[in-house]
């Protein structure tokens, strides 16, 4: 088959042009490696107005959510957020909502370095046009010593952990109170969420597909409760990838991260939708 056979035989997504973002628009991306991808791409086009996940790459929606938090009110770290792995002859500290980094050797070190990453995470966000929050799974991991949802789980040993599945209202909370949070503080600019199209595979395929499609309901219902909002959108990366493209040729040797070419044709679709 050609390939002009087989993108006339594609199923097309619907992209809703939005036309909002200019040179000057300050962009400000949270969440999912794939979003990381879109910041780079518009960074490598010329527009060096534009921040990416200061917090590091976070999958799950509700420890996103707290990042999020974080930032909007600029929350000062606290001592009693850290929490304390000892080993055998010393201790290290580290901070399980944020990426792996934001882990030290020194307390007080590894809690002013968090708070200045928050202050200027928060000026930053406030002076943005546009807030691109990309979900990656709808697995979560527990920290069972501290009783939390963790955004990483910083090679500490695995017996400490329960993985599971978050349910679709569990996430939809989530999703809803980043909705209240930005309406509530930044009422101004314009949210978009969308769904990272990286696979995890090393979930399971099945339980890849469980994980997507309890975001994508939860996110649908979701926004069809805020379809009055006009400054939330949604932009279908996933469902770009997935369905309009449909074919592993598009991911990398491990089957789960899109190639560059496939990045570039999201891009692409991203330019067509927003760049005024």
């Amino acid at each position: 088959m050609s390939s002009t056979d087989r993108n006339e035989r594609r199923v097309h997504i619907n992209f809703k042009p939005n036309k909002s973002i200019d040179n000057t628009s300050n962009l400000f991306f949270i969440g999912s490696c794939f979003g990381e991808e879109i910041h780079k791409k518009m960074i490598e086009n010329g527009h060096s107005n534009s921040i990416s996940n200061p917090f590091g790459t976070i999958f799950h929606p509700i420890p996103l959510l707290e990042n999020l938090e974080r930032i909007v009110l600029n929350k000062t770290c606290t001592a009693e957020e850290i929490y304390t792995q000892i080993n055998t002859e010393s201790a290290s500290y580290h901070h399980l909502q944020l990426a792996h980094k934001f882990h030290n050797t020194n307390k007080t070190s590894l809690i002013d370095h968090i708070n200045q990453v928050t202050e200027a995470a928060h000026k930053e966000l406030h002076l943005s046009n546009h807030l691109f929050i990309t979900l990656g799974t709808a697995w979560h991991y527990k920290h069972l010593p501290t009783d939390q949802i963790v955004g990483n789980c910083h090679k500490l040993p695995q017996a400490q952990f329960q993985k599971s599945l978050s349910n679709q209202a569990e996430i939809k909370q989530a999703i809803q109170s980043m909705l209240n949070l930005i309406k509530t503080h930044l009422p101004k600019i314009q949210l978009t969420f969308t769904i990272s199209p990286v696979k995890h595979l090393r979930d399971g395929l099945a339980q890849n597909l469980a994980s997507k499609s309890t975001l994508i309901s939860a996110m649908q219902e979701c926004l069809a409760e805020n379809s009055t909002v006009e400054s939330i959108g949604y932009f279908p990366s996933y469902e770009f990838v997935t369905e309009e493209l449909n074919d592993w040729s598009f991911f990398r040797d491990d089957k789960m991260h899109p190639t560059a070419e496939t990045i570039d044709l999201v891009f692409e679709k991203f330019t067509q939708v927003y760049r005024s």
